[in-house]
């Protein structure tokens, strides 16, 4: 069984820890959304009678993506939105990792060609990078 979490860029860098995204539970409360980070905590300030949440981090709601369950051949964590390079593949270039509703699982789309491969028979992909950062690998 895979871990369910996500990953989304953070809305301001955090300029101690230089982080730009953050992973883990994702949600959205109002017009705002959030990752919630695996040591979130809630609670109530003695006194204050207001609820206090540590470990939401906001983030743009456009770069949210979720955790394929695979690991590429570095062992780093595959997410939707990543692309990927696949050696020996028939193109010999970029995959986007993306989520099929039709058959409710990952796929990879060949940027150039449009067509779309079932992820999970990509064992030794590289992540290339990903949508949000580096746009210029989905030029053509």
């Amino acid at each position: 069984m895979r871990d369910i979490k996500f990953r989304g860029k953070i809305k301001s860098d955090n300029p101690v820890t230089g982080k730009r995204w953050a992973y883990g539970y994702y949600c959205q409360v109002e017009s705002k959304h959030y990752i919630i980070l695996d040591d979130a905590g809630i609670g109530v300030p003695l006194g204050t009678g207001t609820v206090c949440i540590e470990g939401f981090v906001e983030v743009y709601p456009e770069t949210v993506g979720r955790f394929t369950g695979f690991l590429d051949k570095n062992c780093k964590e595959i997410y939707e939105g990543d692309i990927i390079s696949v050696p020996r593949y028939k193109y010999n270039t970029h995959l986007i990792i993306k989520w099929n509703e039709e058959d409710d699982g990952f796929a990879g789309n060949h940027i150039e060609a449009g067509d779309e491969e079932y992820f999970d028979k990509f064992r030794d992909c590289i992540i290339a990078g990903n949508i949000t950062d580096n746009p210029e690998l989905l030029e053509t």
